[in-house]
């Protein structure tokens, strides 16, 4: 398992549309990802596998530290075979201000995440995605 500080990776990859930035938890399970098209700031939180049962909309919950919460629509997105979920700078912000973050889907705790050590990567991210 990784280390809080090593958990969280950033990295340019490549999709059927062009370059993307990427964000990573790669100690979470199921999968944290936060994907961005490089040079145009449109993020999107995918967190996989999706389940059936979750239905095609749904609502997801982020909260940051145990206080800032964000009640959000997810789906399914069928190209990546996850929840996907639209998020944007207040949410990235939180990411680099917290600890924790958990995850709620249709009103079911999935996850909580260790933020610690993500700084880096998700300045990173910023950089990528902002340009």
């Amino acid at each position: 398992m990784a280390t809080a500080a090593r958990a969280w990776t950033f990295s340019i990859g490549e999709e059927d549309w062009g370059p993307v930035c990427l964000l990573e938890d790669e100690s979470s399970t199921p999968g944290i990802t936060i994907l961005s098209e490089k040079n145009s700031f449109d993020p999107l939180l995918l967190i996989g596998p999706y389940k059936a049962q979750y239905g095609t909309d749904f609502g997801v919950k982020l909260k940051f530290d145990g206080d800032d919460e964000s009640e959000l629509s997810g789906g399914l997105s069928e190209y990546f075979g996850s929840i996907a979920v639209s998020i944007g700078l207040d949410q990235i912000d939180d990411l680099l201000r917290s600890d924790t973050l958990t995850i709620t889907i249709k009103d079911q705790v999935q996850q909580t995440v260790d933020l610690r050590g993500a700084g880096i990567a998700v300045r990173a991210f910023l950089k990528c995605a902002r340009r």
